[in-house]
């Protein structure tokens, strides 16, 4: 999925990539030192704003091309080589072993409450990984969640379920046509993964469920949306926890970051309390008995 306003822009690529984090340069120039040492070309100074996320971008003007192995050794070095962390490495490769021991070094706080949730990008591309680690912390005590945009094959869903205590499924825009407007793919797959879920949420020996939409303005945040959303989950099983999450207008700071344009040119408010009550209750007038709301 590539959704337009998604919160966590530099989880959408499948290659990592350099980061720049201006705030952190202190103007040492040891990145540009370490390029031109290795004969880079400097471009511009800035990261050009484009949709293709995996494409060849320039990061404090150095050209970064993901497919290329001498290019990557050489951002190793400009990385290293950086003393404030302004460039970074937007991932890292980890197994899941080392990730579970890394999240098993809490299970104290863990046994007051709490626990390990999986979150994105979308965990579920990497199912196995994803399942692992689940089945490594879970096994030791620990209460385990993810959170999923459900567009996977259902395989994948079913992978990991048996190391679950909770699943967090958003159910974003409903309407084939919408949906691909505003995700970049059709709303299919998600809509049967949903209906797995709703169904098996009802039986005892399932991970309880959370179905979430973000409310998101002139996208999600429509008295039809959410009508249209919770008459749906209604016919499939009413009881389903349905959480409505107040539009977040943090992420519009992170698309410089990635080379990417936020979907709105001035960044709107937060819904008020009042707002958010109004389209809980169109959730339940359509039929579902236990709504939420995060403010």
């Amino acid at each position: 999925m590539n959704c337009r306003w998604c919160h966590n822009p530099e989880g959408i690529a499948t290659t990592r990539r350099p980061l720049f984090f201006e705030k952190r340069c202190i103007g040492c120039q040891l990145c540009e030192k370490a390029a031109r040492a290795a004969g880079e070309q400097l471009g511009a100074e800035r990261t050009p704003a484009r949709d293709d996320v995996q494409a060849d971008v320039l990061v404090r003007g150095i050209p970064y091309r993901a497919r290329d192995a001498e290019n990557n050794a050489l951002w190793e070095r400009i990385i290293e080589a950086c003393p404030s962390g302004a460039l970074a490495w937007d991932s890292r490769t980890v197994t899941s072993a080392a990730l579970s021991d890394v999240l098993l070094r809490d299970l104290p706080f863990f046994r007051h409450g709490g626990g390990v949730t999986l979150s994105g990008g979308e965990p579920l591309l990497q199912p196995e990984f994803a399942a692992d680690v689940l089945q490594r912390v879970q096994s030791a005590g620990v209460h385990t969640a993810i959170e999923t945009a459900l567009a996977v094959p259902e395989k994948n869903l079913r992978t990991v379920l048996p190391h679950l205590d909770h699943v967090f499924a958003d159910c974003k825009v409903w309407g084939r046509a919408a949906h691909i407007a505003a995700t970049g793919v059709p709303n299919d797959r998600i809509l049967a993964n949903l209906r797995y879920l709703l169904c098996g949420a009802q039986t005892a020996d399932f991970p309880t469920v959370t179905i979430r939409t973000p409310l998101i303005p002139q996208f999600t945040a429509t008295d039809e949306n959410i009508r249209a959303i919770a008459q749906f989950l209604a016919s499939e099983n009413p009881a389903i926890h349905y959480e409505l999450l107040n539009y977040n207008p943090l992420a519009a700071a992170k698309y410089h970051l990635v080379g990417r344009a936020y979907c709105f040119d001035e960044n709107p408010r937060k819904f008020t309390e009042a707002e958010m009550e109004r389209f809980a209750e169109i959730a339940r007038g359509a039929g579902l008995k236990n709504v939420t709301i995060d403010r």
